[in-house]
């Protein structure tokens, strides 16, 4: 067997075709998000993925299905990037934005809100202050 850039850490070249034929070609994925342990796929036709294929792949260590996607987690370290790096750079699939990026700008927003009241309170106080003081 062939891996690609002759790595022990990588996915058999075989094995990535194999999984791009189960999930019916790289034209049914929206999307591609890494997660900490796993990679989503976000499919556009997601019937027309073959779930019991994929389960059965070297690489895959367990799957976690979704209505419109699967999450894959694999069997050695690195193969979750290299999956990631495979589609995204070989193939352009786009990158859905992960949960890290929704909660650091549900933070900010949380941030400038806790900043922005009591100075807008503080900014009235003083308004109102003056008033009375003149």
């Amino acid at each position: 067997m062939t891996n690609i850039l002759h790595s022990k850490e990588l996915i058999d070249a075989n094995e990535l075709m194999q999984f791009v034929h189960m999930i019916n070609g790289v034209d049914n994925l929206k999307g591609i998000k890494l997660q900490l342990w796993s990679v989503k796929f976000i499919f556009i036709h997601p019937k027309k993925v073959n779930i019991e294929g994929i389960n059965t792949l070297p690489f895959v260590k367990s799957v976690v299905i979704g209505e419109d996607y699967i999450e894959i987690a694999c069997r050695r370290d690195k193969q979750e990037n290299y999956l990631f790096n495979y589609f995204v750079n070989g193939y352009k699939v786009n990158k859905v934005k992960g949960t890290f990026d929704q909660l650091f700008r549900a933070f900010l927003i949380i941030v400038i809100i806790s900043v922005a009241v009591p100075l807008v309170g503080y900014i009235l106080l003083n308004m109102l202050l003056s008033n009375i003081n003149n």
